[in-house]
């Protein structure tokens, strides 16, 4: 019984990282569904809940790397209904899905 549970857990042990690290690389960094990670020049800002650092990092950001799946624009449009300006965002939001239809949003 004990051995069972053992093998068991050296199973579990030697498998999951492989699962875990075999599932990261199967998808393409430009697979349109997979959402990209943001630089900290977004990042911090909207775990801080500054929205205007925010919106100047999405525009930063813009100018140096595309995001062709449409994850700046996404995170602009959250970013301005986040701050009140729901007009804004729900044009922001409508050319999103405009835009990217078959992204992951």
């Amino acid at each position: 019984m004990i051995y069972s549970k053992i093998a068991g857990a050296l199973a579990l042990l030697v498998l999951a990282p492989l699962l875990v690290f075999g599932a990261t690389n199967l998808a393409k960094e430009e697979d349109a569904q997979i959402p990209q990670v943001v630089p900290d020049a977004i990042h911090i800002p909207i775990v801080a809940g500054d929205h205007e650092a925010t919106l100047r990092g999405i525009e930063k950001v813009r100018g140096v790397r595309n995001y062709a799946n449409g994850t700046l624009d996404y995170l602009k449009a959250q970013t301005l209904a986040r701050s009140g300006d729901i007009d804004a965002a729900i044009e922001a939001m409508a050319a999103v899905e405009r835009d990217y239809p078959e992204g992951p949003w």
